[in-house]
């Protein structure tokens, strides 16, 4: 049996966009030793930004390992930038160092739309032993082939049964808060003080 101290938490976030609050008030209200990654390929302003949060990676994080565009913020505005990225397993694995993420926070401009199917049943978040509790997400906005494939997400979310969607509306972007209600240790953490 995997015993796990529920007072630690780890706290994943990918796109800084230059602005930490959120993090902060994490880091502020939950337990002391909860540890926080994130990556954004612009370093400028982030890199600090972050420091009295957790650890930082200057990577733009994809589906793949490879060379592509990324749409980031560069000077008060989101401009196309050809740029190296890592793949979400990959960053996992070597730089985190960890296989269950209580809390994933991500804003990263598009890639979501491969990351989320990423987290399916049977898929590669599963494949490699990788538990996501919670998820904080930021669906931007579509053209016409990203509205059928946010569509997809959405009912394999549902059809799985796994998470829980928690809190989803729309502004500009969908935004997601969902929890995972069937892996043991998310049940532990998460659910099982209600029903003592």
């Amino acid at each position: 049996m995997l015993q796990v101290n529920i007072r630690d938490q780890l706290a994943q976030n990918f796109g800084i966009g230059l602005d930490v609050k959120a993090e902060l008030k994490l880091k502020e209200t939950l337990p002391y030793g909860s540890r926080f990654f994130a990556a954004d390929p612009i370093f400028k302003g982030n890199g600090e930004l972050y420091e009295p949060v957790g650890s930082y990676f200057p990577f733009a994080v994809g589906k793949e390992t490879d060379v592509s565009t990324a749409l980031v913020l560069k000077n008060g505005r989101y401009i196309n930038q050809i740029m190296p990225h890592i793949d979400i397993i990959t960053f996992f694995k070597k730089f985190v160092k960890e296989s269950t993420i209580d809390q994933f926070l991500m804003d990263n401009e598009g890639p979501e739309y491969d990351i989320l199917p990423m987290m399916a049943r049977g898929a590669e978040f599963d494949q490699n032993g990788i538990v996501v509790c919670q998820v904080n997400t930021e669906v931007h906005q579509a053209d016409e082939d990203r509205k059928k494939k946010f569509l997809e997400i959405m009912n394999q979310i549902i059809e799985d049964g796994r998470y829980a969607f928690m809190v989803a509306y729309a502004t500009v972007h969908h935004r997601f808060f969902f929890i995972n209600m069937e892996h043991p240790i998310c049940v532990e953490k998460y659910f099982s003080r209600f029903f003592e």
